[in-house]
Parts: structure tokens; sequence; C-alpha cells
């Protein structure tokens, strides 16, 4: 893992080429801590250079159809699906078929790994797409800078990953938890208990969580960091029961970190809670009966009740599809989205020529996504987005408390130079400290 200084700048030395940054070499994967061997694939195809000829366009979706984190996954492999039959039926892409080759990771990381070193080895893929979980993404990302592998990674996450390689289409903790902290300490008060899932997404987030409260007058009273295992939360509730906080702020994941919230309900555990993973992404307030999530707080780019016009066509057009869909969430969205960009990158290159629907992209291209227009920031690879912060109401409909629209992943932007002569010192960057 790298390390950075105070500024958020590296502390590593790396190589440049032409302000375009060198693969990782075998040791250098190595050295970022990814799970495997023979990584060392760079050259294999060329390096963004594939699928300049006929035939269909593939696409690689790496979603979890099975496992502890389908939930998100099920809904992610609708929409690509969805896009395909669209673009499909409307003549192709350049005139071509879109193929979507769709393996299931089954939640195991060793899994992505295989399946990722096969999707751009065997089948060419000219576009990889997906990853859930940030310890899914980053076993795969030195196999995806190793090859110079397109990829766009559709999940809200930690923040922090700069990437000549990787597109990200879901938002950031700028994003989501500052706007989020900053209702929740002057609605309810700065005495905050952290429940957050033990792995880098959970860890970090819980990171700019703090930041955020503390930047708000308020203080971090109790945090535990809970395995993706754990479904029993009896001590954990004891002990926020003790600290008696003014909310509680929810970074739990998966499967198993639902029971927390019947069982709170069951103790008569009422306190406001606010979450960056709840409601958009794992959607509760519909898998869980009223009144559970009473007073849940969330920060989203997209959810599906979001009332406008361009959303509404949106979920009709993937119910008519999908009917036993349980929610449309933000992975299903930014998978879409994900869809889209490439979509219009390759239509302004003209080629799905891998470099060159790189620097379309770079051209700070855009798209009418559901959740509103967003755009590509080139200097980062991410999105600005528009973000709407709700209530979960005691029948467990959402109340929506406000928008703000183009909101840009800012703290990055700070940091991170691609599109352009990089100043980075590596072909990709861990993980950032917010500080």
């Amino acid at each position: 893992m790298m390390s950075f200084d105070d500024n958020g700048q590296s502390t590593e030395k790396g190589e440049h080429t032409n302000g375009r940054r060198r693969p990782l070499s075998r040791r250098a994967v190595l050295a970022t801590g990814a799970v495997g061997t023979s990584l060392s694939l760079a050259g294999c195809l060329g390096g963004l250079t594939g699928g300049g000829g006929g035939g269909a366009i593939k696409m690689g979706l790496l979603a979890d159809r099975s496992g502890s984190i389908s939930t998100y996954g099920i809904p992610m492999t609708s929409s690509a699906e969805l896009w395909q039959s669209e673009v499909n039926d409307n003549g192709g892409l350049l005139g071509r078929d879109v193929e979507l080759i769709k393996p299931d990771p089954q939640s195991d990381n060793q899994q992505y790994q295989n399946l990722a070193r096969k999707l751009i080895l065997e089948d060419e893929v000219d576009v990889l797409v997906g990853g859930i979980t940030s310890a899914s993404r980053e076993a795969i990302r030195p196999i995806i800078d190793d090859n110079k592998q397109l990829y766009f990674y559709p999940a809200l996450y930690e923040g922090g990953i700069c990437d000549e390689y990787v597109y990200m289409t879901g938002p950031t903790p700028t994003q989501q938890l500052k706007p989020l902290v900053e209702h929740m300490v002057e609605e309810f008060g700065g005495n905050v208990y952290t429940l957050a899932a033990d792995y880098n997404f959970g860890q970090i987030s819980a990171l700019w969580a703090k930041r955020y409260v503390e930047e708000n007058g308020g203080s971090i009273v109790g945090e535990e960091f809970i395995p993706l295992s754990v479904a029993d939360f009896g001590s954990t509730i004891n002990r926020v029961q003790d600290e008696d906080p003014d909310w509680i702020m929810s970074l739990l994941v998966g499967t198993n970190h639902v029971s927390y919230f019947k069982q709170a309900e069951s103790t008569g555990l009422q306190k406001p809670m606010a979450s960056t993973v709840q409601i958009g992404a794992s959607y509760e307030h519909r898998t869980l009966s009223p009144p559970t999530l009473t007073n849940m707080y969330s920060a989203w780019n997209y959810l599906e009740e979001l009332p406008t016009d361009r959303n509404q066509e949106f979920v009709s057009r993937f119910r008519e599809q999908f009917p036993d869909t349980k929610y449309i969430n933000q992975h299903a969205e930014s998978t879409y989205v994900a869809c889209l960009l490439y979509q219009a990158a390759v239509e302004q290159a003209e080629t799905t020529e891998q470099r060159e629907v790189n620097d379309a992209l770079e051209s700070g291209i855009s798209v009418q996504a559901p959740q509103g227009d967003t755009a590509v920031d080139p200097a980062t690879h991410h999105l600005n987005h528009n973000i709407t912060l709700t209530r979960v109401t005691e029948d467990h409909s959402l109340e929506f408390l406000g928008t703000t629209e183009n909101v840009q992943p800012s703290w990055l932007q700070q940091r991170c130079s691609l599109g352009s002569e990089s100043t980075w010192d590596d072909p990709t960057s861990e993980f950032f400290q917010p500080n």
C-alpha cells in the first residue's frame, strides 16, 4: 500500500511515459498486497489497443449474482442487460452488436481475479465493468493496470483512487458523507457512534466520517468495525446504549449486517441513523418491515424513487424487462451510467480501440443519466453527481429533503491529475488517508 504525506501526496517513487503512467511491474503488483500469482500480463493485448476490428463489441461484467453481496450484483447485471438490449435493438454500437460476457464471481475475491484474467486474456473484452466491494476492486486492479485494460467501477466507495485505466461512476465520501454529516450534526447534535464493515471501505469511510464530524464541531464517542460474517449485534447494541450518542453512522455492508437493524429495533434502541450504504445500495427500506428503519438518513446520487420524469421512464423500462427486481439500486444505475459513458466515448472516437476510447472519456464526456446529467471529470476519472438527502419515514417511504446538483469530486481534484501531464509518481494509488 502506498503511503502519503500530510498533504495527501505520495511518498513513493515511480515512472512516467509522456505523461501516461506505466503499468505495474510484477514486483510492484506484489507490493500492493494483491492476492494471486501470474499477474505480469502487460503486453498480451498490446495495452489499450484491443477491439479495433469487426464482430461483436465485448463488454465483460463482474457482478455477483450469488454469495453475500449478490443483493448489489443482481440489479447491476440487469442494468447492463437493459443497456445491451437497448443498443442492439437500435442497430448496435458502430453498427456492431454488443456481447455481454457476465461470469459470476460468487462474492469471492479469488474468483474475481481468475475471471478478470479470463475476460482480459481469453475473451479479449473491449471494456470491463464491475466489482462491488472495494476489496474486490483492489483484487483485480493490479491485473487491470498490468494489461492497460479500460475498466469502470460502478459502486460508491471510500475515495482516493487515481488510476489511468479506471473510471469510477459511483460517488465518493466528499460527495456523500460531507453533506450527510453536516445535516446530521446540525439536526441532532455532534456525539456520534460509528458502526462500519471491517474492511477497507468501512475503515476508510469511518475516517472520513470522523473528519467531517470533527469539522462540524462533533466527536466520535464510539467506533466499531464489524466483520462481514457477523450477524449477532447484541453486545454492540449494549455498547451503543451505554454511550447514548446523538445519532449513529452506519457503514454496515452485506446480508449479515442487516441483522443489526432488526435487533436494534427489538431492544428498543431508537436513535437517528445516517448511512452511505443503506437505502440507495442495499435498500433495507424495501426489505425490512416498518418501522425498523425509521429516521434513517442518507445522501445518494441515485434512488429508484427519484421523482423526475427521466428517472421514472428509466424505471419503467427497467421493470418492464426485469419485473421481479427488488430494487433498482445505486449500483444498478452506476452500471448503466458506465455503459452510457462507454457508448458515448466509442461513438465519439468512432472506434473501440481502447486508448482512443480512453481519450474520448478524458475529453469530459457527458451523458443524460437517470439521476440527471453527469460528466466525467478528466483529471480524476470520477463523475460529478446530483446528491439527494432523504429520510425514511415510519412506513418506510422516503422523504426528500433536497438535492444539490453537480457535486464535484473536490478532494480528489486537488490531488489527482489524469488526462494531462500527470504529477503522480505511480501507475496506481492505493488509498489516500483523509487528513
